[in-house]
C-alpha cells in the first residue's frame, strides 16, 4: 500500500507471516425449539399417556400443551366406543457461543522518504599544535656550520619569519552522516533541525 503521512512517502507491502486474528470476546445466543407430535387412539383422554419428553434432533424437548380429540369407533365386538387423539407440542431451548468480534493485526515493511528536510547546521571543531623550535647550542648562542664560500653581509636584511607555520590547524571529529535521501550530512552529531 502507498504512504503518505507527515511528509513522508513510500510504498509499504505486508508481511504475511505476521498477520495475526484475535478474538475480541464471546456471547452467548439462546433460541427457542418447538415440536409436535400426535398420539391418536387413546382409550382416555389421558397425560399419562402420552410421553412426557421427546427427542428432536438431538435436542431433549418437553411437553407443554395438549389438545384432545375424540371420535367414535366400534370394537371387536361391534360396540361403540369412543377414542381420544392427543396433539401436544413440545419446547425446548439450545445455546450456542459465538464471537462478537475479531481484530486482526498484521505488520507492513517497506522504505518511505521525506522531501525538502530541514536545514542542517554543520560545526567543526578545531584543535591546534606547536611548530618545532629551533634548536641552540648550550650558552645560548646559536651555532651556525662556517661555509668558506659563503659569507653574511653585515648590513644585509634578514627576510621575515613566515610564522603561519606556528599553527596548524587540525580538523577533527568529523563524522558524516547521510539522512535519507535528500543528501543531508552532519559534522559530530551536531543537527539543528528548522
Amino acid at each position: 500500500m502507498t504512504i503518505s503521512e507527515d511528509g513522508y512517502v513510500g510504498v509499504l507491502r505486508l508481511d504475511h507471516t505476521s498477520v495475526q486474528v484475535t478474538t475480541d470476546g464471546y456471547a452467548t445466543k439462546t433460541s427457542t425449539l418447538s415440536a409436535s407430535r400426535s398420539y391418536p387412539n387413546l382409550s382416555e383422554a389421558d397425560t399419562s399417556l402420552i410421553p412426557k419428553t421427546i427427542e428432536d434432533k438431538g435436542k431433549t424437548l418437553t411437553l407443554g400443551d395438549v389438545k384432545w380429540s375424540e371420535s367414535m369407533d366400534v370394537d371387536g365386538e361391534g360396540n361403540p366406543v369412543t377414542r381420544y387423539t392427543a396433539t401436544d407440542s413440545y419446547t425446548g431451548t439450545t445455546s450456542s457461543r459465538y464471537a462478537t468480534g475479531y481484530t486482526v493485526s498484521a505488520s507492513y515493511t517497506g522504505e518511505v522518504s521525506k522531501a525538502n528536510c530541514a536545514v542542517v547546521t554543520y560545526t567543526a571543531i578545531f584543535g591546534s599544535e606547536k611548530a618545532p623550535e629551533e634548536s641552540k647550542a648550550p650558552g645560548g648562542n646559536e651555532q651556525h656550520d662556517s661555509d668558506p664560500s659563503q659569507t653574511e653581509a653585515p648590513d644585509t636584511a634578514k627576510e621575515p619569519v613566515d610564522l603561519s607555520g606556528l599553527k596548524r590547524p587540525v580538523m577533527i571529529g568529523v563524522v558524516v552522516l547521510a539522512l535519507g535521501t535528500s543528501g543531508v550530512f552532519a559534522f559530530k552529531k551536531f543537527k539543528e533541525r528548522r
